[in-house]
């Protein structure tokens, strides 16, 4: 963790992919940002090409208290959705994804990050884990209800995305891995609303 921004090694990956590989620091854009870290609300807030809104459970982070499976916004409102570390805790992850990609405009792209655990074919869900100590023995953290695995991609696109899974951390390099501390094993999922 950085000790300034408080950032992990996938959100510094994944700020360096906008950076690098999108247009969002450049191009108009109305933006959704899903349980925001305080470091980029700040960065994007302070962009005038962009239309940026978060939303999260807690109101105080964010611009609005909302439910991700029941989001109050009309269809095809976002060119963009960043949505990190939250489908993990809901019960109904399906419809929060099928919620995420209603909201998209078409040909919009969302990037939906969860943990994954890479070494499981399937997902881990069970709603016998009931105690704090068994969900976080089998899903890494008590507030999870589910682990997910390999399967994950398959999950997005089932929503109706186009889903392309990049170790961004291998492109950038050796130099960069060291310098920002990114593991090369974390995949980001870029989905994509078909045109």
């Amino acid at each position: 963790m950085c000790p300034q921004c408080y950032s992990l090694k996938m959100h510094r990956l994944l700020f360096l992919y906008l950076e690098q590989q999108t247009d969002i620091f450049h191009a108009r854009l109305r933006v959704l940002d899903i349980g925001p870290l305080q470091y980029v609300m700040e960065t994007f807030y302070a962009l005038q090409n962009l239309h940026y809104s978060a939303i999260d459970k807690w109101p105080m982070i964010s611009d609005k208290k909302m439910n991700l499976t029941e989001l109050k916004i009309p269809d095809a409102t976002y060119d963009c959705v960043i949505c990190m570390d939250t489908l993990e805790y809901l019960s109904d992850d399906r419809h929060a994804m099928q919620e995420l990609f209603r909201i998209l405009k078409k040909g919009a792209w969302a990037i939906i990050q969860s943990r994954v655990d890479q070494d499981a074919d399937r997902t881990l869900e069970s709603t016998s884990f009931a105690s704090f100590e068994e969900r976080q023995k089998y899903f890494i953290s008590s507030g999870h209800v589910r682990l997910y695995g390999r399967d994950y991609g398959t999950r997005l696109e089932e929503a109706g995305f186009l889903v392309k899974q990049r170790r961004f951390a291998i492109e950038l390099g050796p130099v960069m891995i060291q310098r920002c501390s990114l593991s090369q094993s974390d995949i980001i999922y870029i989905c994509h609303k078909p045109s």
